[in-house]
């Protein structure tokens, strides 16, 4: 059987392959967008139009992700998957990003919390989208991903993010 956190109330699924020290309730909102740019009001002015809504317990792994060519567009989230058992609590948060050839915007609220704002440039290879925020400065990170015509999904070793295009 998997670790069990008692601190942080959660338990990595049997067989998910997943380490319980990774999924917290700090874990369960992407730290890079919640804590890097919450002063970063003037990365850009996207408007965030995406729905209301909160993570939703999965069963079974990850999906596989299947890479594709990425629709320059506005995306709204409008999936928040978990891949792990969890009694985090539920916050609710709103995501849009404005994504053109080879940058991508973001305004990300959650409650209690002020609006991040970030703007990144970003490369795929394969299944792989890397990306570097570049406003505010910051680090280089990466996602596994899959793209289609109407929809982006990212990928991380226990959640899912699905973005669909407006």
């Amino acid at each position: 059987m998997a670790p069990e956190r008692d601190d942080a109330n959660v338990t990595a699924e049997a067989g998910s392959g997943v380490d319980a020290a990774d999924v917290s309730a700090e874990n369960l909102v992407d730290e890079d967008v919640t804590t890097s740019a919450l002063d970063a009001g003037d990365c850009n002015s996207v408007v965030n139009g995406a729905p209301l809504l909160q993570y939703t317990l999965q069963p079974g792994s990850l999906p596989v992700a299947h890479g594709g060519s990425i629709a320059p567009g506005l995306y709204f989230l409008t999936e928040y998957n978990v891949y792990a058992n969890s009694t985090a609590p539920q916050v609710t948060f709103r995501w849009t990003l404005l994504v053109a050839t080879s940058d991508i915007q973001s305004v990300f609220d959650i409650e209690s919390s002020p609006t991040s704002r970030e703007s990144f440039s970003f490369a795929t290879s394969g299944t792989t989208l890397a990306y570097e925020i570049t406003c505010p400065p910051a680090s280089k990170e990466s996602f596994e991903y899959t793209a289609t015509a109407t929809e982006l999904r990212l990928y991380r070793p226990y959640y899912e993010l699905v973005f669909e295009k407006q």
